[in-house]
């Protein structure tokens, strides 16, 4: 009985044994170590809503007037052209959810609104050494460029635009055409399909002289004609020289261009990424008017980012679409910050996480690699694009606001089924069926997906189970490709070191003081900082002085509470299983090719609508790009969808069962901290 129900979604975790049920041996009870306060956890609305939504991490990539002139060419008319505005329909593009809370109060008193109505949108002026936290949000009547005066030196500073992290961890869903917020769920979005987008638009701007005229021509750029032909032979002269054959010239460029866009063949393409940033800073100074001798701060460096953003992954890696709903975080984020000449694949995509009841939770991740809130934080900054500057590990990264939103996050409630749905005939639960169901759910998920063990300083985080790889049986990748070393150096170290430094640096530059460094860290609750191997086990008992538990070798990824596993489909780590029901029969009978992209809510089954549309041929469409789905083939790697599954993990359980279970699970209730308040 070790591993009954081990990942039903291996994630970020809550749990509630408050009753005297049967408790592996060696776990504390709840009278024995009391756990957490009570405090009911108020929910996100009003000015904490529109921060919480749009608060910049230092992410923030691109020039916001640049984002305002752009067109897509994930949307094309007749003849090929793109017309349409980048901000335009991002909802039906990329699946962003539109956000309705855009006002909020400073604490003195000031009202500002943010600029961009796409909930995880976020702005902040580009000079990071001169500009405060509390000025991430930005009204549009503001100035262009800021003329700032601090010690004696001059400093321009611009509009940049960003994501943070509710990009990702605030979604939705609908139901007979009326869609509900579900706040802390994971988003129903393409991230690395927007980055995309913005990536082929810019291009095509600098690439083709026309658009580029009409480009400058929307931000009064004075002689636009005269500016669009020189960046524009410049742009392309470049590029040849860099990606294709010797003296090919232009030529070669739109032979490079061609193969990206029609082929998506990057391979010529991530050779020229310095062409692409020289063309972005020469565009840089023409629209907003800099001159020789401005000091711009770090614009230039943001420039380089955007440019190794345009030319893709390395061709060296392989890649496994993440789509919507997903993405290869940690992939991405080590290869940007620690890998350099040597990156791993991007083969682990994992399903956007949810993240009510994180504050109270020991080990983070799906693969409880890490008990730091405050890295944790730092590395999504640096994997949605905040820029280190320097040696001195200076960084665009927002460690202030970063605590804002994580306190912030501590407010979300775990979504209650009957409130959320109330009113709705067809979505009412079945009362009948709930007896049956908390049976089931006793005897087939509750030893492995709660938890009454208690760590930390205070003994108020709750610890949850690391299931063995060999016995839950899912796939391995998002727990190994982490663990190959960084030149000949353990990954948990250098991460810690890199990361970790970033952070302290941000202290001293900003004088930070001990006290603020101990709440930004959440030291009295979570004690020391530490990253563990994935794969090899960690005793941070012994190198931590922790009381946090041991995971042995071998380990995989996190089981976790169910309170509100109805809102987070699909399932699994990697997101390779649409509904509750799949999960629940064995991995032969799950579907091996399935949809993601729709929010529509089938509470029979607890997922989304999944079927893949048929093409003209018949066939399913998989070719989905810019058409709102991606399709998850679970025989790449990376998207198997085995394990979890044999009489331990219910497959076995019969049709009423399963029913009732899943009937149970939409009124599960959470841990008692995060308990509902009715």
């Amino acid at each position: 009985m070790r591993y009954i129900c081990i990942s039903l979604l291996a994630s970020l975790s809550l749990s509630s044994c408050t009753s005297p049920r049967e408790k592996p041996a060696g776990e504390r009870t709840l009278a024995s170590r009391p756990g957490p306060p009570i405090s009911h956890p108020p929910g996100v609305t009003g000015s904490d809503l529109a921060d919480l939504e749009h608060l910049s991490e230092g992410a923030d990539i691109y020039p916001y007037e640049w984002m305002k002139a752009l067109s897509s060419v994930a949307f094309l008319d007749e003849n090929g052209e793109a017309t349409r505005p980048f901000l335009q329909d991002l909802d039906k593009r990329w699946g962003m959810n539109r956000s309705t809370a855009l006002k909020t109060v400073t604490e003195k008193g000031e009202r500002r609104t943010y600029l961009v109505p796409y909930v995880g949108m976020s702005a902040s002026w580009s000079n990071h050494t001169v500009d405060a936290e509390a000025e991430a949000y930005l009204e549009d009547q503001f100035p262009v460029v800021r003329d700032i005066r601090r010690n004696g030196e001059s400093f321009k500073s611009i509009k940049m635009v960003g994501t943070n992290c509710t990009l990702c961890h605030s979604g939705s869903m609908s139901f007979q055409g009326k869609t509900f917020k579900v706040s802390g769920s994971p988003s129903v979005t393409d991230v690395r399909g927007f980055f995309e987008d913005l990536s082929r638009s810019t291009l095509g701007v600098l690439a083709k002289k026309d658009l580029l005229v009409q480009f400058l021509k929307k931000q009064n750029v004075a002689d636009a004609e005269k500016h669009a032909k020189r960046i524009n032979s410049d742009f392309l002269k470049r590029l040849g020289k860099e990606t294709g054959i010797v003296n090919a010239g232009k030529l070669s460029a739109k032979i490079t261009l061609a193969m990206a866009k029609l082929r998506q063949d990057t391979r010529r393409l991530y050779k020229g990424d310095h062409a692409i940033t020289e063309s972005l800073k020469d565009l840089l100074y023409v629209t907003y008017g800099f001159k020789k001798g401005d000091d711009i701060g770090e614009l230039e460096q943001r420039m380089q980012f955007l440019g190794k953003l345009m030319v893709g992954t390395d061709p060296k890696t392989n890649e496994t679409i993440s789509g919507y709903a997903r993405t290869d975080a940690f992939g991405r984020i080590g290869n940007l910050v620690l890998r350099g000449e040597n990156p791993i694949d991007y083969t682990a995509p994992v399903s956007l996480p949810w993240v009510w009841g994180i504050k109270h939770m020991a080990m983070l991740h799906y693969n409880a690699n890490s008990n730091s809130v405050a890295m944790r934080n730092v590395g999504q900054a640096l994997g949605l694009g905040a820029v280190v500057l320097n040696k001195d590990m200076d960084s665009t990264v927002k460690v202030r606001n970063l605590d804002r939103l994580e306190n912030l996050i501590h407010k979300i409630q775990v979504p209650n089924w009957r409130a959320i749905f109330a009113g709705i005939e067809e979505l009412k639960v079945d009362e009948g069926m709930l007896g049956r169901g908390r049976r089931v759910y006793e005897a087939k998920c509750m030893k492995c997906h709660e938890s009454n063990r208690f760590v930390g300083p205070a003994g108020q985080l709750r610890d949850y189970r690391v299931g063995s790889l060999e016995h839950v049986g899912t796939d391995r990748y998002a727990a190994v490709n982490a663990t190959k070393p960084v030149d000949d150096n353990a990954f948990n170290a250098t991460i810690f070191n890199s990361v970790g430094a970033i952070k302290n640096r941000y202290y001293e530059t900003r004088d930070v003081t001990q006290s603020e460094v101990r709440r930004i860290e959440f030291a009295d609750l979570r004690g020391a900082e530490f990253f563990r191997d994935t794969v090899k086990g960690f005793s941070s008992q012994n190198d931590y002085g922790n009381n946090y538990g041991d995971i042995e070798e071998g380990a995989g990824y996190k089981s976790r509470h169910l309170a509100g596993v109805w809102a987070t489909a699909p399932y699994l780590h990697n997101g390779s299983v649409p509904t509750i029901w799949d999960l629940l029969s064995p991995a032969s009978e799950r579907p091996k090719l399935f949809a993601v992209g729709s929010i529509e809510l089938d509470p029979r089954t607890l997922g989304f609508r999944h079927d893949v549309p048929k093409g003209a041929d018949g066939k399913p469409d998989c070719k989905s790009k810019g058409k709102g789905y991606t399709c998850l083939n679970t025989e790449e790697v990376g998207n198997s969808n085995s394990g979890h599954e044999g009489s331990r993990y219910g497959t076995d359980l019969s049709v009423e069962d399963k029913r009732a279970l899943i009937e149970y699970l939409k009124v599960l209730e959470p841990e008692p901290e995060y308990s509902w308040r009715d």
